[in-house]
């Protein structure tokens, strides 16, 4: 008797050559293992319809900022959404709940919390990480890094 044929449907938000480069590596791995793998791209608005299908085994999406209420397309916002189907009630009141405060110090426990359900379901795996780091002297203050890792001066009128 023949074991069954490991088959994935892969999801890759595109617009981006480095999704098309992490979904290429994970299709090719996952053939490597004897698995069959299908690959689809879809623009944004059809990508969040697609992960919210819940028919996939991986997706690849684009998602921005260490400060999840300062990224554009983080998972928490003024109004959190749970687009990668993760569905857990818990999270969502501490989202809401964090995105309600105003610093990253007050928000911090509250993200700490979330990380560490998001941690446990496990829902989603980053590929990569992108390490910034921003050198200035030590008497500058008002420097404030920007989750999507933009030019540090962004906001030099606020530097003394």
């Amino acid at each position: 008797m023949n074991a069954p044929t490991l088959r994935a449907r892969l999801l890759v938000e595109s617009g981006s050559a480095v999704r098309l480069a992490a979904a290429t590596l994970v299709a090719k791995d996952l053939s490597a293992m004897g698995a069959v793998t299908t690959v689809e791209f879809y623009a944004p608005p059809a990508f969040a319809s697609a992960l919210a299908a819940g028919t996939f085994d991986i997706a690849i999406a684009s998602r921005g900022g260490e400060d999840p209420a300062e990224a554009t397309d983080g998972f928490i916002s003024t109004s959190p959404r749970n687009e990668t189907a993760f569905a857990d009630p818990a999270f969502d009141v501490l989202a809401r709940a964090a995105s309600s405060f105003l610093t990253r110090e007050e928000r911090k426990p509250l993200y700490a919390e979330l990380a560490r359900i998001w941690s446990n379901a496990l829902p989603a795996l980053p590929l990569y990480q992108e390490l910034a780091v921003d050198v200035v002297p030590a008497g500058l203050e008002g420097i404030a890094p920007t989750a999507l890792h933009l030019p540090l001066s962004w906001n030099a009128h606020a530097w003394r």
